[in-house]
C-alpha cells in the first residue's frame, strides 16, 4: 500500500466520521426542535448539519484528486448539494406529518435521495450525473436511508427516542460506508472508469 493510498484511507475514515456525526446531529435535533414548536431553529439546525456534512466531501475530493481537483465551482456545488438535501428532508417531514403519512413519505424520500446521491457521486467522480441511478449499491444505500427515516421518526413519535437515536446513527453510518465504497479512494481513471462530463 502506497503512502498516498494510506493517506486517502485515513481521510476516508475521517470523512465518514464527519459525515455521520454532522448529518445525525442535524437531522435528530431538527426534528426535536420541530416537535417542540421551534420550526425556524429546527430548519437552521438541519441546514447547518447537512452543510457541515459537505466538509467530508471536500476533504475526500482533495485527498483523491490532489490539491487542484478538476471539479468546477467546488464549494458552490457542495453548498447547493447541502441545500438540496435539506429541502428533500424538509419535504419528507411535511409529507410524513401530512398528506402522505410516514410510510409513503419515506418511500418518496428514498427515491429522491437516489437521484441526489447519483448526482453527488457523478460530481465527485466527474462522470455522468445519472450514471448511478441504476447502480445496485446506490439503490441499496438510498433505500436504506429512506428506511432509516421511517423507523427513526416512528420510534421518536411513539416515545422510544433512544431507539430512534440508535436507528438513525447506525443507519447513517452503514449508509455512508456503502456510499464510500461506491466512490472509492482513487480517481475514476485509476479504477478503469472513463471520466466524462
Amino acid at each position: 500500500m502506497t503512502t498516498k493510498t494510506k493517506n486517502n484511507t485515513s481521510v476516508f475514515f475521517l470523512s465518514l466520521v464527519i459525515a455521520t456525526v454532522a448529518e445525525y446531529a442535524g437531522l435528530f435535533y431538527w426534528v426535536d426542535q420541530v416537535d417542540q414548536g421551534h420550526i425556524i431553529a429546527g430548519v437552521a439546525i438541519v441546514l447547518i448539519g447537512l452543510l457541515a456534512e459537505r466538509i467530508s466531501v471536500y476533504l475526500l475530493i482533495h485527498a483523491v484528486w490532489g490539491p487542484n481537483p478538476p471539479h468546477k465551482k467546488l464549494i458552490l456545488n457542495l453548498v447547493v448539494a447541502g441545500i438540496g438535501e435539506t429541502m428533500a428532508w424538509l419535504l419528507w417531514l411535511f409529507l410524513a406529518d401530512g398528506p402522505l403519512g410516514l410510510l409513503w413519505a419515506s418511500v418518496l424520500l428514498g427515491i429522491v435521495l437516489l437521484f441526489e446521491h447519483s448526482i453527488q457521486i457523478g460530481f465527485f467522480m466527474q462522470i455522468n450525473y445519472f450514471k448511478h441511478v441504476l447502480d445496485p449499491l446506490t439503490m441499496v444505500f438510498s433505500a436504506l436511508e429512506g428506511a432509516v427515516a421511517f423507523f427513526w421518526l416512528y420510534f421518536v413519535r411513539t416515545d422510544h427516542v433512544v431507539w430512534g437515536m440508535v436507528v438513525l446513527f447506525v443507519g447513517l453510518t452503514i449508509e455512508h460506508i456503502i456510499q464510500g465504497s461506491v466512490i472509492g479512494t482513487e480517481p475514476p481513471s485509476k479504477k478503469g472508469v472513463t471520466a466524462t462530463q
